[in-house]
């Protein structure tokens, strides 16, 4: 045979162990079971990633309209149209409280009356006592007549 088919055969052979070698690499690294369970992974680490990241991003958009609409002109209006109605109930429980508190100084004052009548009535010797009552009733009318209102 001569020299040159000999080399020849010997090139095509040698390259021929290269490309099954090559090939033979690939085809493992293809299914090898770690590269699948490294493929598993990242495609499991992807698609979290992923949607988790979209539910940031949306929950994100969602936060930025509600920022848009509390720091509108409209809420702000609303909010000082709670605010003066806030105030006007306040004044209004403020007032009912001291009228509650003027009722009960009254009805003290009219008890004391009755208890000093009654106390005259069974002993006739109490004559003092009704006219103190009396000045403490004149006293607490005219301070209640010339009390101002302020609002």
């Amino acid at each position: 045979m001569p020299e040159w088919f000999t080399t020849t055969a010997a090139v095509i052979a040698f390259c021929g162990g290269i490309f099954a070698a090559v090939n033979g690499y690939r085809t493992m690294k293809r299914t090898s079971p770690l590269e699948e369970v490294k493929k598993e992974m990242q495609n499991k680490w992807d698609k979290f990633y992923n949607d988790k990241w979209d539910d940031v991003k949306a929950r994100l958009e969602k936060v930025e309209d509600i920022v848009k609409h509390v720091d509108s002109e409209r809420t702000k209006l609303k909010f000082e149209d709670i605010n003066q109605k806030l105030d006007n109930d306040n004044r209004r429980i403020k007032a009912i409280a001291e009228t509650s508190r003027i009722q009960q100084q009254f009805l003290i004052l009219l008890l004391k009356a009755q208890q000093q009548s009654l106390a005259h009535l069974s002993d006739g010797n109490h004559k003092s006592g009704l006219k103190q009552v009396a000045d403490e009733i004149q006293e607490f009318l005219l301070y209640e007549a010339t009390r101002v209102e302020h609002e």
